[in-house]
């Protein structure tokens, strides 16, 4: 069965904004796709403005499969190739295509070949209404929060638990360390760990990958290498270099940072390095552009490349003032550029004005997600018991960090947060309620329901 329609010339005018607020509010019901199967939307996903799909993490059934991914909307399907998504990998992670009209008869497909179901969802267009400009606009609906959140009356019951969900995050984190500390030296993994962070969601896989490769080649040779010898090989290893990219002009190539890079890695006849094509660079801020964040990856390894990566870094935990004990360690993370990269996000790309090319907002995110569970997973390992105490109490009484989508997302559904600060712990059990319940729908297990 065909359910596509031809698209008529008088078709009303409808904003993807609009359209992402019909699904967001899931103001639809009896959806097919374009083969003709039954779709029961079970959780539409989090809108999101990172690479890849407008709404992350959607949970819906098709026929009798449960499928998890990505959601991209669009005003008509032709757009999908209008705007360039099956050639872009960011957006191989997208498995359900939603529009208000379908008016191409090519399938869906995606970077990697494969092929998604399209939903067409013009037979709304009675639950819109028509604005002075004539386009259509969804009806206004009150927003909603868990129901299970909506029936508590004591906020502070709903903060135990995120604190309940925010150890076992950090739990999970140590684990985790546990156990790649059984098959890497110290320095190994908390270069992986850092290098992930770096990443952030959009390129955190890429980061990961380069961080395997060096560790493969030697870490203790990179390590032993120069500043500038440091950032070629990073970078060069990415394959990031204006030579690896065929978009680089003439112009870019002819730089002596450039030069001076490529000249370096072509000294080290590396050939086992990744294709730029696999790095995700739609939707980054020019701060956390790859190559900008490799040259910091670069920096910070050089900073601890006397005393070791590991012992550098713990001792930020071990020698912590008293007082804000915090911003010692985050000082530590600090980094300052200067010459080419104090303004520059790539290769030819200049800013405005100079900036840190690693920012203390970042510098928490590692210290929260990175350095303090391996701190308390090493403390472990080698029965220095003093330092994963003194990091389990760092993470619990660590200051709440930069909000971002995700725990945006999930303190809108605990309503009862609105202007209320919480910690870095709890902002990791938000991301712990959603990532283990809320993202599958798994309501009846929640910890929110169970009550820890």
């Amino acid at each position: 069965m065909d359910t596509r329609k031809s698209v008529k010339t008088s078709e009303p005018k409808i904003s993807e904004k609009s359209l992402a607020y019909i699904w967001q509010y899931q103001l639809v019901s009896n959806l097919r796709t374009d083969d003709g199967e039954e779709l029961k939307v079970i959780f539409p996903g989090r809108l999101s403005s990172d690479s890849g799909g407008d709404f992350k993490d959607a949970v819906f059934i098709i026929g009798n499969n449960l499928v998890y991914g990505d959601i991209e909307l669009h005003v008509r399907s032709s757009d999908w190739y209008a705007h360039g998504h099956d050639r872009n990998p960011a957006y191989n992670g997208v498995v359900l295509h939603v529009v208000m009209w379908h008016d191409n008869k090519s399938p869906t497909k995606l970077e990697c070949g494969s092929s998604i179901p399209i939903v067409m969802i013009n037979s709304l267009l009675n639950r819109l209404h028509r604005s002075a400009n004539g386009s259509l606009e969804p009806l206004n609906i009150s927003k909603t929060s868990c129901t299970e959140i909506k029936s508590y009356r004591d906020r502070d019951n709903l903060i135990e638990i995120l604190v309940c969900a925010g150890r076992k995050r950090f739990s999970d984190r140590v684990i985790f360390y546990d156990n790649e500390l059984k098959r890497l030296r110290a320095d190994e993994v908390l270069f992986g760990g850092i290098a992930g962070a770096l990443g952030y969601t959009n390129n955190k896989m890429q980061f990961e990958k380069v961080a395997k490769k060096i560790i493969s080649s030697g870490l203790n040779n990179f390590i032993s290498k120069d500043k500038v010898a440091k950032r070629a090989l990073l970078i060069g290893t990415a394959g990031l270099l204006p030579s690896q990219r065929s978009s680089i002009n003439n112009e870019i190539l002819m730089e002596t940072e450039a030069q001076v890079l490529e000249d370096i890695w072509r000294e080290t006849k590396t050939i086992n390095n990744m294709n730029f094509m696999e790095w995700n660079f739609y939707r980054v801020r020019p701060d956390n552009h790859p190559v900008r964040r490799l040259v910091a990856l670069s920096c910070l390894i050089d900073r601890y490349s006397q005393q070791g990566l590991s012992n550098g870094m713990l001792k930020l935990i071990k020698e912590k003032s008293e007082n804000k004990p915090y911003r010692y360690i985050e000082n530590g993370l600090l980094l300052f550029c200067g010459g080419y990269w104090s303004n520059h996000i790539d290769f030819g790309f200049a800013k405005s004005k100079k900036t840190a090319i690693l920012g203390r907002g970042r510098a928490r995110e590692i210290i929260i997600n990175v350095l303090l569970p391996f701190a308390f997973a090493w403390g472990e390992f080698v029965g220095k018991y003093e330092l994963r105490d003194s990091a389990y109490a760092l993470y619990q009484q660590y200051p709440g960090l930069q909000e971002n989508q995700l725990t945006h997302h999930m303190k809108t559904q605990f309503m009862k947060f609105t202007g209320f600060a919480l910690s870095a712990c709890q902002q990791q059990g938000l991301i712990h309620i959603f990532k283990m319940y809320c993202r599958y729908r798994n309501c009846t297990e929640c910890m929110v329901k169970v009550r820890c």
